[in-house]
């Protein structure tokens, strides 16, 4: 039998064959092919757990190799297959099989075999690369068994290993599976009704950032929300989930991998059944948001996959960390490059700032006046940088609400908002039929073409917009992307000039030459 472990770096992460060769001499274990402190802490942990388990552990020389021998092998995860690969060369497992089998775990010096991350991921690799079972840590059972592979079983002690060979062996479970798991129909989560702890109704005033929050629900789409402290930026970007759509059962496996491949997903944890909500704090470094470090782990922009990124006071964050934003949100992935190798991490989330007008926050509020210079505003935006800002769809100005707004009835509810983005995005999905489908925030040039259909009069008016307010080709396809989405809203095959005008204001809210004059004025 052949025993493979692996190693979580990146999305698809790499196999890594587990050999071991016991010959007469000095007794003693030494692991080769380039393996971290933590797996070179293993032998003792392996030697211990093996005599607890009443078994025998060689009293030769042991000599344990991790293939391929150029890829540096961390973590505890090669415990529990070090240990079985030591018990089948020793002659101490019933092996009458020469398959293949992925093991998994880290050992507690009385046996206990403990969750390690990315299982997930690995137990996908595993059937890409044709390996017909699986020992996990019972604790990350329900974890492996959304890739549907059918060899897959959980052990608790490293004493179960036994039992649980003669298991495999007599079920020889291996009913066809599917090869890539995550080519599943786009079958909804079921989730039932679900509760954020934030709504909509608690939002009073602001029509506008309302309804720009809906389309953005509707196609993924990025967001700014600008203005003075106190108007409700931040009190709305964190209603924002309670509005979007339901995970497909494909989105909530990838979410629940990149989850498993950070170690953030709990021990029983099944399927991730939301779409992830991350606000980091602006103290964040760009390997934070980005993912990489040594540990090669995903950033905060990965583990808002399919979800949300949350900015709060954007410009707070460091300038290097927000730049590097700016490939994720095109490409929708993170790609780390190292010098013998490179990985990615899928990165299709929703970014959304909040900022205010000046350093100061003063700038737009009613009762106090701003002394910020114009060379302090100059620094203060251009740590965003115009790069970026390109980069973000919708742009909302958050004013100050009136008096009567604020203790006005309350306002629409998450749950009928929902309800409307829900049928624009199943619009969506009917129009994008059996293709794999994407948000209006994903169309490429050509999704743009076929999709984003304009009657005459529509045509004329984007012609119009674009020669008129001189936008970019990336903002050009921005309105329509976004039209793409209020067309949706309005269950309307053909986007229509007032879905075309209602993009407009939503991509230029905040670039007018008014705005900015006025911005320098005040200051």
């Amino acid at each position: 039998m052949q025993i493979v472990g692996f190693c979580p770096y990146g999305y698809d992460g790499s196999l890594v064959t587990v050999e071991v060769d016991i010959r007469r001499g000095i007794p003693g274990t030494e692991i080769v092919g380039l393996p971290d402190s933590s797996v070179r802490e293993a032998r003792e942990r392996v030697r211990v757990a093996i005599k607890n388990s009443q078994f025998t552990y060689p009293s030769d020389r042991v000599l344990v190799n991790l293939a391929p021998a150029d890829l540096r092998k961390p973590g505890a995860s090669f415990d529990l297959p070090i240990a079985f690969a030591v018990l089948a060369a020793s002659r101490q497992l019933p092996l009458s099989d020469t398959a293949k089998t992925l093991v998994l775990g880290e050992l507690q010096l009385n046996g206990t075999v403990r969750p390690v991350r990315g299982v997930l991921a690995a137990v996908a690799r595993a059937g890409l690369e044709g390996i017909d079972r699986c020992i996990v840590p019972d604790a990350n059972l329900n974890e492996a068994r959304l890739g549907g592979h059918p060899g897959v079983v959980g052990i608790e002690t490293l004493a179960d290993l036994p039992s649980v060979l003669h298991l495999m062996q007599i079920e020889r479970v291996g009913a066809p599976h599917e090869r890539d798991p995550w080519r599943r129909s786009l079958e909804k989560v079921q989730t039932g009704a679900p509760s954020f702890g934030y709504d909509f109704r608690e939002l009073r005033g602001h029509a506008l950032a309302r309804r720009a929050l809906e389309v953005s629900a509707v196609g993924a789409h990025s967001v700014m929300l600008f203005g003075p402290p106190g108007g409700g930026k931040t009190m709305s970007a964190w209603r924002l989930p309670s509005i979007l759509p339901q995970l497909t059962h494909a989105e909530a496996v990838e979410v629940s991998r990149i989850h498993s491949l950070a170690g953030v997903l709990p021990a029983g944890q099944g399927l991730i059944t939301r779409r992830p909500f991350l606000a980091p704090h602006h103290g964040a470094s760009t390997e934070g948001l980005i993912g990489g470090g040594r540990a090669l782990l995903p950033g905060e922009i990965s583990l808002a996959h399919r979800g949300v990124l949350f900015l709060d006071e954007a410009p707070e964050f460091d300038r290097n960390a927000l730049q590097a934003l700016r490939e994720p949100l095109e490409r929708r992935e993170v790609r780390i490059t190292r010098a013998d190798r490179r990985y990615r991490y899928p990165a299709a989330s929703q970014l959304v700032l909040a900022t205010n007008l000046c350093p100061c926050g003063k700038l737009g509020s009613y009762d106090t006046e701003c002394f910020c210079s114009n060379a302090e505003l100059h620094r203060y935006w251009k740590k965003l940088g115009a790069a970026l800002l390109d980069r973000i769809e919708i742009r909302i100005p958050i004013g100050i609400p009136d008096a009567p707004e604020l203790v006005g009835s309350d306002a629409e509810s998450s749950a009928v908002i929902r309800a409307r983005v829900q049928r624009a995005v199943d619009f969506g999905m009917a129009r994008h039929k059996d293709e794999a489908f994407l948000r209006n925030s994903e169309l490429g040039a050509a999704g743009v073409r076929r999709y984003c259909r304009m009657g005459t009069a529509a045509g004329e008016s984007y012609l119009h917009a674009v020669q008129t307010l001189r936008l970019s080709a990336r903002a050009a396809e921005t309105v329509l992307k976004l039209a793409r989405s209020v067309a949706d809203l309005a269950g309307e095959d053909k986007i229509a000039t007032s879905h075309l005008l209602e993009a407009v204001q939503y991509r230029r809210a905040g670039e007018s030459e008014e705005f900015w004059e006025s911005l320098s004025r005040t200051a």
